[in-house]
């Protein structure tokens, strides 16, 4: 099986980055975030081998396409979509898992619009 090209979304590098920011603003350890980090490459990585490995979250969110979700850690998460036809994953934003339901219902709802042309 060929591994899957992996497509990152600039809201996940500028969700990354501010969730970083913030942390070393109040002083959370450098040893911490790196372990934050390597867990997201090393969760983000397997995804080109296995792009289903984590759990369905569509009907839970009520997003109306197809979509997995990473659990980071105990606070945080990552949404992707499998894209069978282009053997692509596609990675989202981090998120804190306080800010799940409905922020995460209106971003994608949002995103299909725009890729609809419903902008």
């Amino acid at each position: 099986m060929d591994p899957y090209e992996l497509s990152f979304s600039n809201d996940f590098q500028i969700s990354l980055k501010q969730t970083i920011a913030i942390w070393e603003s109040i002083g959370i350890d450098a040893g911490k975030i790196q372990t934050f980090v390597s867990d997201i490459n090393t969760a983000v990585a397997s995804l080109k081998i296995f792009p289903n490995r984590f759990a369905n979250v569509d009907e839970k969110y009520r997003i109306p396409v197809p979509t997995k979700q990473i659990i980071i850690g105990d606070h945080y998460a990552i949404l992707y979509r499998v894209k069978e036809a282009t053997h692509t994953v596609e990675i989202g934003p981090t998120y804190n898992l306080k800010q799940m339901g409905i922020t995460f219902y209106i971003l994608l709802r949002d995103q299909h619009s725009k890729r609809r042309g419903n902008n």
